[in-house]
């Protein structure tokens, strides 16, 4: 490379030198050597310049260190710790913001849902306001099922206070209820499950019947309102509610909407509903605690044995009437 440079920075020079020399032709025809020799020479001088550069710098920076006076070196010793301390601590800053703002959505969403509850128990809520009161807990998904919908995994179990048929839901609506619970971690059933039917009503209509998947053949199952009578006035795009009914789920959550009513033979109405919930897409819930004065409960649980009973006499019952 040096060869190629000298011969091209020759061939410029040696143009000038014959144009401001009379005498120049000869003179460069006859120094050729000497000029190869002396731009091979300084390629080299350049080169030990540059790592001389190198080495310079730093013994200057030194001196200079060594030498400033101590209000320079304070100003330049601040300004080193600030330019290097600045990532770690602006990303120190960012996560403890990050942290605050996700407790802060943790806790609108919390009084935004116990608010909705409050004015469900207000409206709807068989049990009069001053014996019901609700608590949420909030719960993280840490494990599915296959179907990533069925049955869900929550990091909280009977030491933080749930119990078996525990509501669980979000703000959009019901999600299902705690199957089992453990002591760090329950099984969340939803609606989805076959295995789980939720008594509902249209918000409409009053229409009632009973909200539970059906699977027909190797299609997949779709969330249906069952046991609904033919003349009902149900429509698409109705919302369908809990009913109470049951003791699992209290009264007024959303369960769905109706997206079709199919034909059918059968002798109750074909409703599909589209849930209100995307259960793939939530990555936490909430768990409803429901405490009721004890002669209250006490009294639910005898008129429910009178009814099981009933329900086994029904001729008799009938007779009766």
């Amino acid at each position: 490379m040096c060869c190629l440079r000298g011969r091209k920075d020759f061939g410029r020079y040696q143009a000038i030198f014959q144009t401001i020399s009379p005498g120049g032709r000869l003179a460069a025809q006859g120094s050729r050597n000497q000029l190869y020799a002396l731009f091979h020479s300084s390629d080299e001088i350049m080169a030990l310049i540059r790592r001389l550069n190198f080495t310079l710098i730093p013994i200057l920076v030194s001196l200079f260190l060594l030498l400033a006076p101590s209000d320079w070196k304070l100003t330049l010793q601040g300004f080193t710790q600030r330019f290097f301390l600045f990532p770690p601590g602006f990303l120190q800053r960012q996560i403890s913001l990050l942290r605050d703002l996700r407790s802060e959505r943790d806790r609108l969403e919390k009084e935004l849902l116990a608010l909705t509850l409050r004015k469900m128990g207000e409206e709807n809520f068989l049990t009069a306001p001053d014996s019901f009161s609700s608590s949420l807990l909030r719960a993280e998904i840490v494990g599915r099922d296959n179907t990533l919908k069925t049955f869900l995994v929550i990091d909280k179990g009977k030491r933080e206070g749930v119990e078996e048929n525990q509501t669980a839901l979000v703000k959009e609506g019901v999600v299902g209820r705690v199957l089992k619970a453990g002591q760090f971690f329950s099984l969340v059933e939803t609606f989805y499950s076959p295995y789980l039917k939720i008594s509902g009503v249209c918000k409409r209509t009053q229409e009632r019947g009973v909200v539970r998947m059906k699977k027909e053949g190797i299609k997949e199952a779709s969330l249906i309102f069952d046991y609904v009578e033919p003349d009902a006035q149900i429509s698409p795009g109705d919302t369908i509610l809990t009913s109470g009914e049951g003791g699992i789920f209290p009264k007024g959550l959303k369960i769905g909407i109706v997206k079709e009513i199919k034909p059918s033979r059968q002798v109750f109405l074909d409703i599909l509903l589209r849930p209100s919930v995307p259960i793939k897409k939530i990555s936490s819930l909430y768990l409803l605690t429901r405490k009721e004065k004890k002669e209250r409960l006490d009294e639910k649980r005898e008129m429910e044995k009178l009814l099981r009973e009933l329900e086994l006499k029904v001729p008799e019952f009938f007779k009766i009437r």
